[in-house]
């Protein structure tokens, strides 16, 4: 039975191995940066890459962006779904990535009922593939019009209890921010508690570092934005950061926290073992985030030895690589320059 298990393992790590060779290269991204059109990405996509299997249906020349970055983030649950067939890994995996996007849908449903944006835009990125592994009725959540009415749609879920108490009064906005910290905070402290429970020894250490990094990352993140765009005191910041222990120090992050502005966060970031931020002019609000998490995970995924970490972390990798085509399809729909574009990109 053993033997059968580090099997199936081995094959999992080897199909991940051999989906990473298949990775866009830096000559697939000077491509898609000469490209004057959605359609036209859409169609190097489509012929030329490993998307060509999520795009095989689509007319290039008649697919809106929304529809194009939908179909591009499915990569991730086809790509989870070969794994399925290989590792016992599996349930760690479908658990993880099926609350994180539990968690994205719930955001952006909350941002769209907040917002200027109709709900008629969020379903035209509405993501169907997903709805058969969701604990509540994603159909019914993407009509509804209130916040109320999405709590209801929730009732017996946990993110019902999470949400009720920051139910905005008549009147006032929902605290987006709020939303998601409880959501986050939520996810990260399962997460751990899910590999504490399955996993020992090397796995272990090595997937509850990528997760505490994970989070280290997030609030950096959280941070750099709190202070550049909205000008919060380091009290209001602290409301609003995932609370979970890792292993960065807590006095260490309350020193980046209290720092006098935005340009002084980002050098005593730089000062951190292992982060090297190349550029301390340019914006970092997600990028920071990608390019960071990208280097812990192409270390785990081209050393370690455990399947978990294996998987995570290409899964990871697949994150990043999406999150950079979703940076190309977006600049170039909204007539961004080359350069600029590929300055945002992380490869």
């Amino acid at each position: 039975m053993k033997m059968g298990i580090a099997y199936a393992e081995n094959a999992a790590m080897a199909k991940a191995k051999a989906m990473y060779g298949k990775r866009l290269r830096m000559e697939d991204y000077q491509h898609l940066l000469q490209m004057k059109s959605v359609g036209e990405v859409a169609g190097y996509l489509k012929k030329e890459t490993a998307y060509s299997e999520v795009l095989s249906g689509i007319q290039e020349n008649l697919i809106h962006r929304g529809q194009l970055e939908n179909l591009i983030r499915r990569r991730m649950w086809d790509t989870l779904a070969k794994f399925l067939r290989y590792s016992r890994s599996d349930g760690l995996l479908l658990r993880l990535y099926t609350m994180q996007n539990e968690i994205e849908q719930l955001l952006s449903l909350m941002r769209h009922l907040r917002g200027t944006n109709t709900m008629e835009k969020y379903k035209v990125r509405f993501p169907g593939y997903l709805a058969k592994y969701f604990s509540f009725d994603l159909y019914a959540a993407a009509q509804v019009t209130s916040f109320d009415e999405l709590l209801r749609v929730l009732d017996h879920t946990v993110y019902h209890r999470l949400l009720l108490p920051l139910r905005p009064s008549i009147g006032n906005a929902i605290d987006i921010p709020a939303c998601e910290r409880e959501l986050r905070t939520h996810y990260y402290s399962q997460a751990l508690e899910w590999i504490e429970e399955d996993y020992g020894g090397e796995a272990r250490k090595s997937l509850t570092n990528i997760f505490h990094q994970k989070i280290n990352f997030y609030n950096f993140s959280l941070i750099y934005r709190m202070k550049k765009f909205f000008g919060k005191s380091p009290e209001e910041i602290s409301r609003y950061l995932i609370p979970c222990h890792t292993n960065l120090r807590k006095r260490v992050t309350q020193s980046l926290v209290e720092a006098p502005s935005a340009t002084a966060f980002l050098q005593q970031l730089e000062k951190l073992p292992h982060i090297r931020l190349e550029h301390l002019d340019y914006d970092p609000i997600g990028e920071m985030d990608y390019t960071m998490r990208k280097r812990v995970s192409q270390k785990e995924f081209r050393f370690s030895t455990q399947a978990p970490v294996v998987l995570i972390s290409y899964m990871n990798l697949l994150d990043t690589e999406i999150h950079n085509i979703i940076n190309v399809i977006e600049g170039i729909r909204y007539g961004v320059s080359p350069e600029e574009i590929h300055s945002l990109l992380d490869y």
